[in-house]
């Protein structure tokens, strides 16, 4: 857990955005708020903050819009996850599963 965190951490460090840089200057917490936070992460670390949420109200709120129930939303992150990750390295997609049969 300790490892994404420094890493959302490390993307705000190194985070060029605007609305950052005018929030550093204007507040004196250390953390920026979370929609400030989320907006420079990486999918994949969006995918991580996601899957640590415990289930409950907060996960059903989330997917309601989606119309899917907790489990499929956090599949389909995953695999767009690794569909993202995938096309930007320049590898094949054809030869690789998206997703996993479930047991």
């Amino acid at each position: 857990m300790y490892f994404y965190i420094s890493k959302i951490f490390g993307e705000i460090k190194r985070s060029q955005e605007l609305f950052l840089d005018e929030y550093q200057n204007t507040y004196i917490e250390e953390s920026p708020p979370s929609w400030i936070t989320l907006e420079v992460c990486s999918f994949g670390n969006l995918s991580w903050v996601y899957s640590i949420i415990k289930p409950g109200q907060t996960k059903r709120n989330i997917v309601k819009s989606y119309g899917l129930n907790d489990k499929v939303f956090q599949s389909w992150l995953h695999s767009l996850v690794y569909l993202r990750n995938t096309c930007a390295h320049h590898s094949r997609l054809w030869t690789k599963p998206l997703w996993t049969e479930s047991p």
